[in-house]
């Protein structure tokens, strides 16, 4: 908790169990979503054949994957992302990869929402 020694207001804290899971990666979104019989959680439009304990979030179009394990496959209009499940938390350095070659994907997004619409960028 932050201090706040200028507060008007007593601040006190109260424990509270309430399941907290943070989805600040994927592996902990894997965590949880429903799973099928295999471990795959899957969301959107994703067709698999001997694939175990796998994240897929499709987007835009069909994802299909074929004997693979402990994977996430995360398919936007904008890039595709493919990686070890136990590595989930390592996407920063593709992050850091696009800034360092001053790429755009990871600020400016192909369709951006606008109040009149949606914009297409190419």
């Amino acid at each position: 908790m932050e201090h706040c020694p200028s507060s008007s207001f007593p601040i006190k804290m109260v424990p509270l169990d309430a399941g907290w899971n943070d989805l600040g990666a994927w592996d902990a979104v894997w965590n949880v979503l429903p799973k099928d019989e295999s471990g795959n959680a899957h969301l959107g439009d994703v067709l698999t054949t001997d694939t175990k304990n796998t994240l897929v979030h499709a987007t835009s179009r069909l994802v299909s994957l074929v004997g693979v394990e402990n994977l996430i496959v995360v398919e936007t209009p904008d890039a595709v992302l493919v990686a070890d499940k136990t590595r989930s938390q390592d996407v920063k350095h593709i992050v850091s990869q696009l800034q360092a070659t001053q790429r755009e994907e990871h600020t400016l997004h192909r369709k951006v929402h606008r109040p009149w619409g949606l914009v297409r960028q190419h």
